[in-house]
């Protein structure tokens, strides 16, 4: 592959790593000024059995939507291009110039950092999970710290792992079910392909037990009667950050937090009164304001929109907005619940309260602009299109772009 010209744009430079369903490279858009570095992922299909790549790139398709709009957040890298070239897939998405975390843990970390590790992560993941998904891998190697502002960044998204498996399932040829995650990392439940919202709390808890004792998470013994991780005896410490991270790891899922959100409201009191950043400078990191309850309800209202449950979902997002009347994302959400209703009117109504909280919601725009072309207010759907389009691309996400324009192209 060294060499290589794929798609006539990106051209390959050398190996990043390799794993069971292909590899990743470092890469070069020649295509862009000054040719900026890439990632570039190829993924093997485990058969050639044409009526299992059928269904592996339609599967392909969809992963690939979703991991372009996981890709808005800042500390998630961007898609830039999806691709098939013969019987391969192929992702494009942005290099982050940095080192992952296991360089970190070479030694025990000080209980502020593993604060910060945890409170960093469970704000990335409150993203992710309100978008549906689980990321089932969270490990040391899969989180970079950014060279250019030392932020974490979640890389290596699992989900696509399982286009193959799926492939296969669905077309009765074998009955598949694949546990993705490391060990050691990995919530019980997950080894049993059951991954949870949890289960991804439970592999930062695993992380966080790394970083305060030293100890590989294989390294740790368990309680042989309830299962429970056996780790506290090992740090020297007894205090509200210990306890969180007790609770983040319990063996049971449902005796762990319900969702980040609750992680960083257990952690708030402590972290108050600790030092943060590089030169130990005094201050406050507070947690985004939506309650709880609200965060909770959201998720569960997201839950509810993915199974189909459309008016169930629209009770939850009522609720969440009654508890907190600027949460942005509910309202763009209810919409869409509505929207998959019929309600024209109620979705666009919530669309508007959406960018009035947060007018450079790109997502936003581009719901309303749907209802609009689908009521035929041609004019409307131009506006908000056009305005998806330019916040993506002001944003760096090219393949939403792409996607706001080509609507712009069918009206």
């Amino acid at each position: 592959m060294i060499g290589k010209l794929l798609n006539g744009r990106y051209q390959i430079e050398k190996p990043l790593g390799k794993g069971g369903f292909g590899e990743t490279f470092l890469a070069r858009d020649t295509q862009m000024p000054k040719e900026p570095q890439c990632v570039v992922k190829h993924l093997h299909p485990v058969s050639n059995n044409p009526q299992v790549l059928e269904v592996a790139t339609r599967l392909f398709r969809k992963e690939a939507e979703v991991l372009a709009e996981l890709g808005e957040h800042p500390q998630i890298p961007r898609l830039y291009a999806y691709f098939t070239q013969g019987e391969d897939f192929y992702l494009v998405q942005e290099f982050i110039e940095g080192k992952d975390l296991s360089y970190e843990m070479v030694k025990p970390w000080t209980p502020s950092a593993v604060c910060d590790l945890i409170a960093e992560m469970m704000e990335i993941l409150e993203f992710v999970h309100s978008r549906g998904v689980i990321y089932r891998d969270i490990k040391p190697q899969n989180i970079i710290r950014r060279n250019r502002d030392g932020k974490l960044v979640l890389i290596d998204f699992g989900a696509i792992k399982e286009i193959s498996q799926t492939a296969i399932a669905e077309t009765g040829m074998m009955s598949a079910s694949v546990a993705v995650g490391s060990m050691g990392y990995m919530a019980p439940e997950q080894g049993q392909g059951k991954p949870r919202i949890t289960s991804d709390i439970y592999s930062v808890g695993m992380m966080a037990i790394q970083a305060l004792t030293g100890k590989q998470p294989m390294e740790l013994a368990e309680d042989p009667k309830t299962g429970e991780v056996a780790w506290r005896h090992l740090v020297d410490l007894d205090n509200q950050l210990l306890d969180v991270i007790s609770k983040m790891v319990r063996y049971a899922h449902r005796e762990r937090y319900d969702n980040a959100r609750a992680v960083l409201s257990a952690l708030t009191g402590y972290r108050t009164n600790i030092k943060i950043g590089a030169e130990g400078e005094q201050g406050e990191r507070q947690a985004t304001p939506v309650s709880k309850t609200a965060s909770a309800l959201f998720e569960s209202g997201n839950a509810k929109y993915f199974s189909k449950d459309y008016r169930g979902a629209i009770d939850d997002f009522d609720h969440a907005i009654q508890l907190d009347p600027n949460y942005a994302q509910a309202y763009n959400n209810r919409g869409n619940a509505k929207f998959k209703l019929q309600d024209h009117r109620g979705a666009i109504a919530d669309y508007d309260r959406a960018i009035q909280l947060d007018p450079n919601s790109a997502a936003t725009y581009y719901n309303r602009g749907l209802v609009n072309r689908d009521i035929s207010n041609t004019s409307a759907a131009v506006r908000d299109f056009t305005r998806a389009r330019d916040l993506y691309q002001a944003q760096g996400n090219t393949y939403l772009a792409e996607e706001a324009r080509q609507r712009l192209n069918e009206l």
